[in-house]
């Protein structure tokens, strides 16, 4: 009961390769948040079912249909990155009477071959042009690999992935107030988040310092890009300084250090002296503590 209510969840899933299901599923899962979660909510209770059965008899007429729901969720989670990794699937969350399952029902080497997900790059929006699937499906793949730019940037923490998030929400806005070409709207998107990144590698920025030149940009509008790029390149000169070692972002007396060295990096200039009581230096320790504590 438990196995086909969450299947009834994913009907009408194509009998097609695993990619294009996957491609399916992101469709299905990105138009209806409640039902992915609701997906997720009848998958537990599905395999709380069956481990605390298995290995009764009682299970093996529904063997069959556990063992495709198994492979579902697997395929939808490589989809949408929710195993937090993008070149390899995890099957350590999976409980022990599952995992045999999930072996059998998804040959993991051809999962990884046959399923990349790929992390947002140059070649990003080609590959996906190339690759098979809807307009519809290649927007939710992207809104998928979107996400997980923003989660692996820190999320809400980091300004460079909070401005992600928001322009991704303006146009997830822009489809629910009328008919957007979501698939434009997505890739030019992307095509703005590597023109960003290869500017701040041209600019010899590290990903934290990005972070921190946005924050300068933000309270410190009037100073000439020059200067705010080298502000942040200097803040996180103190920050690498300080934080050397393993676990530095949970040590109060580092925190200080960093607190101590910007505020005097801020004084030592005229023009920054506005940006100790701002609430500068309070974003500059969010974000570098949140890229140290983000999953590689």
């Amino acid at each position: 009961m438990r196995v086909a209510e969450a299947l009834a969840l994913v009907a009408g899933m194509p009998d097609a390769d695993e990619y294009e299901q996957m491609m399916w599923l992101l469709k299905r899962f990105t138009d209806d948040k409640e039902g992915a979660q609701l997906f997720e909510e009848r998958f537990q209770a599905a395999q709380s079912a069956y481990e605390a059965l298995a290995p009764d008899p009682v299970v093996l007429p529904h063997l069959d249909d556990y063992r495709r729901l198994a492979r579902v969720r697997a395929i939808w989670r490589r989809g949408a990155r929710l195993d937090q990794r993008d070149s390899d699937f995890d099957l350590e969350e999976y409980r022990p009477q599952t995992w045999a399952l999930v072996r059998e029902a998804v040959e993991i080497e051809r999962l990884r071959d046959d399923l990349p997900v790929y992390r947002i790059d140059g070649d990003y929006v080609k590959r996906l042009d190339d690759a098979p699937g809807s307009a519809e499906e290649k927007a939710a793949e992207i809104e998928a690999a979107l996400e997980y730019e923003i989660k692996v940037g820190g999320g809400e923490t980091n300004p460079v992935a909070r401005s992600l998030a928001e322009r991704l929400e303006r146009i997830r806005q822009k489809k629910a107030d009328a008919d957007a070409d979501m698939l434009s709207l997505l890739e030019g998107l992307v095509r703005d988040v590597v023109s960003e990144r290869e500017a701040r590698e041209a600019l010899g920025l590290s990903e934290r310092a990005q972070g921190f030149l946005t924050l300068a940009r933000t309270h410190a509008a009037t100073l000439d890009e020059d200067k705010l790029v080298e502000l942040a390149r200097r803040v996180d000169e103190i920050v690498d300084k300080n934080a050397s070692f393993d676990g530095w972002a949970d040590r109060d007396d580092v925190l200080k250090d960093i607190r101590r060295d910007a505020i005097h990096l801020l004084l030592a200039d005229e023009a920054t002296r506005p940006l100790v009581s701002s609430g500068f230096i309070d974003e500059v320790l969010q974000v570098a503590t949140a890229r140290e504590e983000t999953p590689a």
